[in-house]
């Protein structure tokens, strides 16, 4: 996952989950593949941080804001996992029932 980005409520850093020991990489892996079997959420990876960036230095009014969402470096990763799972399962009924939206495949591929 990218670096050099801003922490969540928890306050650890992409760096500091990429650098630390072995052993405590096997902790948050055991305790993310805790989260997606069992499918309870503690309440820290649930909570984010949103920030109102104005898109121009005059902003005043609402529509003149972005927002970023911070959430804990631990549960993007979580994210990431379950997306990528559901994105093969989709892809897969995809392929399976349509042949198409896939990538790869191309129309005069499904018609010959």
């Amino acid at each position: 996952m990218k670096t050099c980005k801003a922490a969540g409520k928890d306050d650890i850093s992409m760096e500091l989950i990429q650098n630390v020991s072995i052993e405590l990489q096997d902790e948050l892996f055991k305790l993310v593949n805790e989260i997606y079997t069992t499918g309870k959420i503690s309440k820290d990876f649930k909570e984010s941080i949103i920030i109102p960036i104005p898109k121009k230095p005059t902003a005043d009014k609402f529509d003149e804001f972005r927002t970023i969402s911070l959430m804990a470096h631990a549960a993007k990763i979580l994210v990431k996992i379950i997306c990528t799972r559901i994105e093969s399962i989709v892809e897969k009924e995809l392929i399976a029932t349509t042949n198409s939206g896939s990538e790869g495949t191309k129309v005069q591929e499904r018609q010959s």
